[in-house]
């Protein structure tokens, strides 16, 4: 979730500019966008790996839950 804000910050940022301060930034701001959107993609990724390791690494540890 936090790896989203700037995902929705910055274009909404861009409501506040002018016209022509917007067209001097916005090719920084769609690669930052796209930079973004990947790293969160990356982040995501493995932050799911992460999970099925530590679900693993649980059943190994105790075979036997407590259900």
């Amino acid at each position: 979730m936090a790896a989203s804000v700037p995902l929705i910050g910055v274009p909404v940022g861009l409501m506040f500019l002018t016209p022509h301060q917007q067209h001097t930034v916005i090719g920084s701001i769609v690669a930052l966008c796209v930079g973004g959107f990947f790293a969160f993609a990356v982040a995501l990724a493995t932050f799911y790996a992460l999970q099925r390791d530590l679900e693993a690494l649980d059943h190994i540890v105790d075979p036997h839950p407590h259900s």
